[in-house]
């Protein structure tokens, strides 16, 4: 497994690509996770509604994790 905290710090944004990318092709063979808050990031993932699962807390501070809306993506 491959984890990576916020990848896009410090990043320029044609490097932020390059490195999503190369996390996408590692994600062909091995589990990748990465934890972020950076619309920059979703925005260059190839799929990103079908890569992205998002972690929320609820009001019990329960974690409850769900998929992206493809349509509101857009």
């Amino acid at each position: 497994i491959l984890a990576l905290d916020e990848p896009e710090s410090h990043l320029n944004p044609e490097l932020l690509v390059r490195v999503v990318e190369l996390l996408e092709a590692a994600a062909e063979r091995h589990p990748v996770v990465v934890s972020t808050q950076s619309d920059r990031l979703l925005d260059a993932l190839t799929e990103p509604a079908r890569s992205t699962v998002v972690c929320e807390l609820d009001s019990r501070w329960s974690t409850r994790l769900h998929r992206l809306d493809p349509a509101r993506l857009e």
